[in-house]
């Protein structure tokens, strides 16, 4: 699966409000930021490219307004932080924020690569 499909499907997961929570990965059908990505991905997420895409969407506002307790550091202790600390409507904003970088990141690359018809000839 590629992150851009982990990143979107992710998000689905968490789309509903009953469907997010906060302080643990998953509670039955709902899932924190983290926990969505690890049921998308059906392992733990901790070191995945996606959960720093996730990391790296999250403004320095939003960054110091984590607490510093619980949990534990990287990207995926920023990603759960936020989480806690925030509203649904954050989480999928930030979850949007990585989606568009995704999508930019793939068109730069997309844009980059030789044409097919240069690369025969």
């Amino acid at each position: 699966m590629k992150n851009m499909e982990i990143l979107k499907a992710a998000r689905a997961k968490i789309e509903k409000p009953n469907h997010w929570c906060k302080y643990i990965r998953h509670d039955g059908e709902a899932h924190c930021a983290l926990g969505a990505i690890d049921a998308v991905l059906g392992d733990m997420c901790d070191d995945h490219p996606v959960t720093a895409i996730v990391a790296s969407a999250l403004t320095p506002a939003e960054r110091a307004r984590q607490p510093s307790f619980g949990c534990y550091g990287g990207d995926a202790g920023a990603v759960a932080k936020f989480n806690n600390a925030s509203e649904h409507s954050e989480v999928l904003a930030v979850f949007d924020r990585a989606i568009a970088r995704q999508a930019a990141i793939e068109a730069i690359f997309e844009s980059a690569e030789p044409s097919r018809e240069l690369a025969h000839s």
